[in-house]
């Protein structure tokens, strides 16, 4: 699939380059298929920044070879381009992964952001484990939420305990979960649990609730579930309460109704 994901970018470049662009990306192209080096590597991301625009563009393309699903994401030109140059290098996986890993450790953050959104385009993604799990571990939000939205990386192949190691860290940061990849597909009973656990301690201390929180305890209420639902229901912000709303959406269980029905009954009394 790697060959087809190199021609979905090329041709996203090709409608929105101009000639200069296109004729120095290609330079740049050709100088890593005759010589990989790492030095000329790093001076073509480098550049990149210097030489194309940083124009958002929507990419889509197929996610996987045998599946129909289509991916999509907002990128920057710039993204675009580097994530080209690495698909046309001439190297075996193993080379490329010490070369991606070089760049995520040595390059800005900017750089390290787009190799860690573009690790499910590259050849043998599974070798970009340890990679993507540095990447939920980093303190730059950027990178962070590099390989947590958007990135199908996570949902393909993290393992249970680093998926929700990753969901908790974007609610102690208050980042959305919307833009999580395949996020409704893996929130099962124990991220529910450790969700419940962590609004406990910040009921506790009396610090407001991330307002994605009740996504990851929304299906499958438990009686405890359901008693702090139904507390925020009643004396929530309306924010709260529309962010309630909004995880029992599509929920079909007799407690989410009567939450639904509670919420909407207060808003209609005068």
């Amino acid at each position: 699939m790697t060959n087809a994901y190199k021609d979905h970018l090329k041709n996203c470049l090709d409608k929105h380059l101009n000639r200069q662009e296109t004729e120095w990306l290609e330079q740049q192209q050709t100088k890593l298929v005759q010589e990989p080096s790492e030095k000329n590597i790093f001076l073509a991301f480098a550049l990149i920044a210097r030489k194309i625009r940083k124009s958002p563009i929507t990419f889509a393309c197929p996610l996987q070879e045998e599946t129909d699903t289509i991916w999509s994401d907002t990128w920057s030109l710039h993204q675009v381009a580097r994530i080209y140059l690495l698909l046309s290098l001439d190297v075996a996986p193993p080379h490329l992964n010490k070369i991606v890993e070089r760049l995520c450790d040595l390059g800005d953050v900017e750089e390290a952001a787009t190799l860690y959104k573009g690790l499910h385009l590259l050849p043998e993604p599974e070798r970009y484990l340890e990679c993507a799990l540095k990447a939920t571990r980093s303190n730059m939000v950027p990178v962070f939420l590099a390989i947590c939205h958007y990135s199908p990386f996570p949902f393909l192949y993290f393992s249970e305990d680093a998926w929700n190691n990753m969901i908790l860290k974007a609610l102690f940061l208050s980042e959305p979960l919307y833009p999580v990849y395949g996020f409704d597909q893996r929130a099962k009973r124990k991220l529910k649990k450790m969700a419940y656990d962590y609004a406990k301690e910040r009921v506790a201390a009396n610090r407001k609730l991330p307002l994605d929180i009740w996504r990851c305890m929304s299906h499958d209420l438990d009686q405890d579930v359901w008693r702090m639902m139904h507390c925020y229901a009643q004396t929530g912000s309306d924010e709260e309460k529309d962010a309630i709303l909004s995880a029992l959406a599509g929920d079909e269980n007799k407690e989410s109704f009567q939450l639904i029905d509670e919420i909407r009954n207060g808003r209609e009394k005068p």
